[in-house]
């Protein structure tokens, strides 16, 4: 993303972006980590894997949209004042 739309991100969006790098990394490793199975020990691999899993466990698929809608909560008492102060 560019750095004007970085910084334009509302602060809770810009986090839970930056908290999916881990999953990317590991997305990624996973792909190198396949290609060099067949060269390791086993047991090293399952549990190499199964860390990969956890820190990516399914794609991400979603958009900074849903992730606004899923992160707000409404302020009712904040909303009831303003609507006081317009009268």
């Amino acid at each position: 993303m560019p750095y004007r739309e970085v910084m334009g991100l509302p602060l809770r969006v810009f986090w839970q972006l930056s908290g999916y790098v881990d999953r990317l990394r590991a997305d990624e490793a996973r792909l190198g980590f396949e290609m060099s199975l067949s060269t390791g020990n086993a047991e090293q691999a399952a549990q190499m894997r199964e860390h990969l899993d956890y820190l990516a466990p399914a794609p991400i698929k979603t958009s900074i949209e849903h992730m606004i809608e899923t992160s707000s909560v409404r302020d009712t008492a904040g909303f009831e004042e303003l609507r006081s102060l317009a009268g």
